[in-house]
């Protein structure tokens, strides 16, 4: 996401941490994938979850690769989209355009997980 674009809606009163981009700028997405930029064991084992979480916040569909922190979360959750090469990527991406309902139970289990990473549900 190109950010910039957003800093003439983000400005206002009430943002001193000028988040209100991040959140603005969502608006325009459809799908995340979230993906190591190396596939390497210290890429792979040690990501935070806030990653998904950020996108599950939204209600948006998130592909991911399955790191260790990853996988857990998801399979916890018995959130479906992990995807370890780009034809799994695609796979899944196809079966979210196709199915509506697939996509709507994707998004509830996704914001549900995020529910409980949030302040509430710490």
């Amino acid at each position: 996401i190109d950010y910039t674009q957003y800093k003439g809606k983000a400005s206002g009163r009430g943002d001193p941490y000028k988040q209100r981009i991040y959140h603005i700028a969502v608006k325009d997405v459809d799908l995340a994938i979230v993906w190591p930029s190396a596939i390497v064991d210290r890429e792979v084992y040690f990501k935070p979850v806030t990653r998904l979480v950020y996108w599950w916040s939204h209600g948006i569909p998130v592909i991911f690769y399955p790191t260790q922190s990853y996988a857990e979360i998801s399979l916890a959750l018995g959130y479906p989209l992990a995807a370890r090469n780009i034809d799994e990527v695609l796979a899944w991406m196809e079966k979210l355009v196709e199915n509506d309902h697939f996509r709507q139970e994707v998004s509830r289990i996704g914001l549900e997980g995020a529910r409980q990473f949030s302040m509430e549900g710490s």
